[in-house]
């Protein structure tokens, strides 16, 4: 029981940790590639698989520094992430 506590804790502080080091401490040598399509493309939140990585345009890397399935508001997600860079392309679409 208490083991599965500790692991539990310790797994959420690494996971904290993590996002905190991408929302605090931005670098503009990251991108944010967004594969596949939304659960549902006529809503702005859904499923999608979230890559980090030290590309400077947003497209998928082979080997992203961070990979994961997120549940999110897709025009807040981006304007948060994008938001230290200028020029982003208007024809990336995300739903393609």
């Amino acid at each position: 029981m208490h083991f599965k506590v500790i692991v539990t804790l310790l797994l959420f502080t690494i996971h904290a940790a993590i996002e905190a080091r991408f929302r605090l401490f931005r670098s503009k040598a990251f991108s944010v590639a967004i594969k596949g399509k939304l659960t549902c493309p006529h809503h702005r939140k859904g499923f999608a698989l979230v890559m980090i990585s030290f590309n400077k345009k947003p497209e998928v890397d082979k080997h992203p520094v961070a990979k994961h399935y997120a549940k999110f508001d897709l025009s807040f997600y981006l304007s948060k992430m994008f938001e230290y860079r200028r020029g982003y392309p208007r024809e990336y679409n995300l739903k393609n």
